[in-house]
C-alpha cells in the first residue's frame, strides 16, 4: 500500500512540475519504464 502512495505523490508533483495533466504524467511514468530514459526526450501525446 505503501508504494501506491509514494507512486500517486511522485505522480501529482511531475504533473504540477511540468505543467500538464496527470493522465499525461502517467503516461511519460509508463513509458520511461517501457522504454527507458530516452522515452522523456519524446513529445507529449494530447489528451
Amino acid at each position: 500500500m505503501l508504494r501506491i502512495h509514494d507512486t500517486l505523490l511522485d505522480l501529482f508533483e511531475r504533473a504540477e512540475r511540468e505543467g500538464i495533466a496527470t493522465n499525461l504524467a502517467a503516461d511519460r511514468i509508463a513509458e520511461e519504464k517501457i522504454y527507458g530514459p530516452a522515452a522523456a526526450d519524446r513529445p507529449a501525446r494530447a489528451a
